[in-house]
């Protein structure tokens, strides 16, 4: 169930002539096939980024009815002795001499959390408006906590149990995942099968169903998936189950059993990812994702799917790929989008698989490598009082965050999210909680940011994204003065960064559970979960394991949360000045709406419109304008703009950093940007010649707009001409003004269009 691999000895290979390019650099490869049902596509090893596809089928293992479930199998507090979840290590790769470059270096996308390092916020998170106590303690380690959301229920699930809430959090049913599935394979909850493990759950909101999985192997001759399908988008009734062979690469079998599953659904089908290990040594051998047909299992008649297996690095098809994770999907999507973390030390780039075809017998898949912020693996985390060994586990047994593979993603409008640990901090001593948003079309990353503080220990991340592109990640947290517990933070759509993290269950005591058949690891996670409330989208509801009482006991916590407010972290503001007197000057705050305004300024200025304009401007109107943004219960953010009023006649320009003087300064020139994040700015001026400047927005050495007024009276009816040239194709608005007469002229290039060349040859008419 842990760390990375891959199978032989490599470095990076260029792109092979045989393989297909994707748009937005890096390598990519496809295969494609079309999928018989009941037979093995022959699929021979070569460059490509899977074998496959492959298809397969299988009878329904039974019913069960939750209203009818025989009351000595139900556990609403029960443990589990002896048999634990298998664990299987999966090392990193030494980086190879060639290993592509990231987009930033080690550390670059940091955030520090309050209150540690930096004040805290007045959040813009809200406070869990429903919280509850989740599974308790099954005496499995570790818990595999996770959960889904329907219109009128809550299903969470463990190592190795299920159960269902009510959405105030009233416990209605429970069972062993054994107890469940018991009918479906022989043997089932006692040596050498043993538990089912590694649970997932989703809603389907698309079909209005939940789907239920767990694994069960004895790691020598049996390798089952186990999924459960509910009849209605009621959890309180009947379910249909089946036990997949895992060990089958389609219908034909591999010999190699199942770990660490990952599943989503789309419209078309039921994704799960996994990783596979040889039944003769239990090593790592390739990844695998199988692709269900929705409609059969949804029917209750036989399952089908279609298998790729032996997934490889695009950029190396040597090499084998691991620990995939399919997205959450909630609108149409072009494909099923699934991200992988790189095998390598230093980890510069994911891969990006896509899966297409869905529904049909045409199914391809195809990855390619995105690079990001270099990372490495966390180191394991401690805890007050330091981590006292046990036999198997010398001092300091310290709790084990994982090993740096993604363990939650999401996909909307374009964008897939996902999140995993990292190392940073001071020697980068510390694991933090990153997340990532990849353009799923241009194969970039937009956003890039990891949390954490030094002295403390973040892991185990998972997001949701609402359908405003509010994000919610929840992770668990241990510090040298905390114990291990869940916490979670937030980024608006508008917001720069992430916020300070906020309590969802607090560690009550000292944790060390060490399990395993060699070398015994402090196990903790391996994951937690967030999901979007199908019922109210704009709300988000997170599950995390916390260090429980007495020690050496995890729990689960349940709650629903929001993100209340969705504020830039500086509000911006911008006017139409410098503008002659007896003109409207034109205030501008730019944030989000639902914010009560307060502007102030010279002259004994004051209003409390978001955009207030001051008629007659006299020049005692020029100076500094200050804008203050209150959004209720979220911080008070302020922005500030300076304003010249020049005189209605023979006026001249003062030059600024924000302003050019052309025109032998009869003319002051403004350029205003704006991000596709929403964020803007002013840009800053560069003189050239009198008549002749350019402005830069991001940096001194990237010029934007370059831009000349010429002084043509004397040779047309129009005496002065405006030519301006743009290098870029974010939002640009050039303003401007002729200080002898007031009159302004404004030029907007639109936000995501290149820019069009400004020829002016009527933009002023009055010659000196």
């Amino acid at each position: 169930m842990r760390k990375f691999c891959c199978a032989a000895s490599f470095a990076l290979l260029p792109v092979l002539s045989f393989g297909k390019p994707l748009p937005g650099g890096g390598a990519a490869f496809a295969t494609r096939g079309h999928a018989v049902a009941g037979a093995m596509v022959a699929a021979p090893r070569r460059a490509s980024v899977a074998r496959g596809p492959a298809s397969g089928r299988s009878h329904p293992a039974g019913t069960m009815d939750t209203r009818s479930v025989p009351p000595s199998a139900v556990r609403i507090k029960g443990r589990v002795t002896g048999w634990q979840p298998p664990e299987h290590d999966i090392p990193s790769r030494p980086d190879p001499e060639n290993l592509p470059p990231p987009t930033a270096p080690f550390r670059a996308n940091e955030v520090d959390d309050a209150p540690r390092n930096r004040p805290a916020l007045a959040p813009r998170l809200g406070d869990p408006t429903i919280s509850f106590s989740g599974i308790e303690a099954t005496g499995m380690v570790p818990p595999d906590p996770v959960l889904a959301v329907g219109p009128n229920h809550v299903v969470a699930a463990v190592n190795s149990d299920w159960a269902i809430f009510t959405r105030d959090g009233t416990s209605l049913f429970q069972t062993s995942a054994s107890s469940w599935f018991h009918d479906s394979v022989p043997g089932l909850g006692s040596d050498p099968l043993g538990n089912p493990y590694d649970p997932q759950v989703v809603y389907d909101s698309f079909s209005g169903r939940w789907v239920l999985l767990y694994l069960a192997t004895d790691q020598k001759t049996e390798s089952w998936i186990l999924i459960s399908v509910s009849n209605t988008s009621d959890p309180n009734g009947q379910w249909v189950n089946y036990a997949v062979r895992g060990d089958e690469n389609g219908s034909t079998s591999a010999a190699n059993w199942t770990d660490f599953p990952a599943m989503a659904v789309d419209a078309n089908a039921i994704y799960v990812a996994t990783n596979q290990f040889t039944y003769s040594d239990n090593t790592f051998i390739y990844s695998k994702v199988r692709v269900f047909d929705k409609a059969p299992l949804y029917a209750g008649t036989d399952a089908t799917w279609t298998d790729f297996w032996d997934l490889r690095d695009p950029g190396s098809p040597d090499t084998t790929a691991f620990s995939l994770r399919p997205a959450e999907t909630f609108s149409a999507s072009p494909a099923e989008y699934l991200v992988s973390n790189s095998g390598f030390q230093t980890r510069t780039y994911v891969t990006l698989w896509s899966i297409t075809g869905a529904g049909s017998q045409n199914l391809d898949i195809s990855g390619v490598n995105v690079p990001v912020t270099a990372t490495t693996a966390p180191p394991d985390a401690d805890q007050p009082g330091g981590s006292p060994g046990t036999t198997g586990c010398p001092t300091p047994c310290l709790i084990d965050t994982g090993d740096g593979r993604i363990t939650s993603a999401v996909y909307r409008n374009g964008s897939l999210w996902f999140a995993h640990a990292v190392a940073g901090g001071t020697d980068n001593a510390y694991s933090r909680a990153r997340y990532v948003r990849l353009d799923t079309v241009g194969h970039r990353a937009d956003e890039d940011q990891s949390l954490g503080t030094d002295g403390c220990w973040y892991f185990y991340p998972a997001v949701a994204v609402d359908p405003s592109e509010n994000l919610v990640m929840v992770f668990g947290r241990s510090c040298d003065d905390k114990y291990a517990g869940a916490r979670f933070t937030a980024r608006s759509a508008n917001d720069s960064s992430l916020q300070s993290s906020t309590a969802l269950k607090a560690g009550e005591t000292s944790y060390v559970s060490p399990i395993g058949s060699t070398t015994k690891r402090n196990r903790w996670g391996d994951y937690f979960r967030a999901a979007v409330d199908p019922a109210s989208p704009a709300q988000i509801w997170l599950v995390g394991e916390y260090a429980s009482s007495p020690e050496d006991t995890w729990g689960t916590f349940i709650a629903r949360t929001a993100v209340i407010c969705s504020a830039p972290a500086i509000p911006t503001a911008s006017s139409n000045g410098p503008i002659a007197e007896g003109q409207t000057l034109q205030l501008t705050a730019v944030s989000s709406p639902g914010a009560a305004y307060s502007w102030s300024g010279p002259n004994g200025f004051e209003s409390s419109l978001q955009n207030p304009a001051i008629p007659n401007a006299a020049a005692a109107n020029s100076g500094t304008y200050t804008v203050t943004a209150s959004f209720g219960d979220c911080s008070s953010l302020t922005g500030s703009v300076e304003v010249t009023v020049v005189p209605a006649a023979g006026g001249g320009c003062s030059p600024s950093a924000s302003t050019l003087c052309l025109s032998n300064g009869r003319f002051s020139v403004t350029a205003r940007w704006q991000k596709n994040d929403g964020s803007s700015g002013q840009g800053t001026a560069v003189s050239l010649t009198a008549d002749t400047g350019y402005f830069w927005f991001f940096g001194p050495t990237n010029i934007e707009v370059v831009t000349k007024v010429l002084n043509a009276c004397g040779i047309a009816s129009h005496a002065y001409w405006v030519f301006a040239a743009g290098l870029t194709n974010v939002g640009v608005t050039l303003t401007y003004t002729d200080t002898a007469t007031g009159t302004v002229r404004n030029y907007q290039n639109t936000l995501g269009v290149p820019f069009k060349a400004i020829q002016d040859t009527h933009a002023f008419a009055t010659c000196p």
